[in-house]
């Protein structure tokens, strides 16, 4: 099931750029939006390191949560006027959070056991097999 949902989050992504492509060519989003000086490969770069940022929340997954907002604020830094901050520092910001949380809320394994029985009752023959 969970596939299905990856699969539909991914053509609705491919519709978006090519609608996108479309209607920049015509000329239709000239001067749009926040990241109108931003080209093609920055959007597509930009939703795709979003995509990551998303799925790392979902896993719980801190360095793909850091890393994803790292690059883009490397990919958007002049948007977002953080150009006074190398990609270096960013870089080793992201790997610092990454350590620190993994460190403050460590990941849980849980054990899976298994028990099995076998009963009779009124003559017949009854398993149970229990997670």
């Amino acid at each position: 099931m969970k596939k299905n949902y990856e699969n539909i989050m991914w053509g609705i992504l491919l519709i978006l750029i090519a609608v996108y492509i479309v209607f920049a060519q015509l000329g239709v989003l000239d001067g749009f939006g926040l990241f109108a000086d931003a080209s093609i490969f920055d959007i597509i770069f930009g939703v795709i390191l979003l995509i990551f940022f998303i799925k790392g929340i979902i896993k719980r997954s801190f360095g793909q949560i850091f890393f994803s907002l790292a690059f883009l604020g490397i990919l958007f830094d002049e948007e977002l006027y953080i150009t006074a901050i190398t990609p270096w520092t960013i870089l080793f910001a992201a790997l610092l959070l990454t350590i620190a949380c993994n460190m403050i809320f460590p990941k849980k394994f849980h054990h899976t056991t298994f028990a099995s029985t076998t009963e009779n009752y009124s003559g017949e023959m009854l398993n149970f097999k229990v997670t």
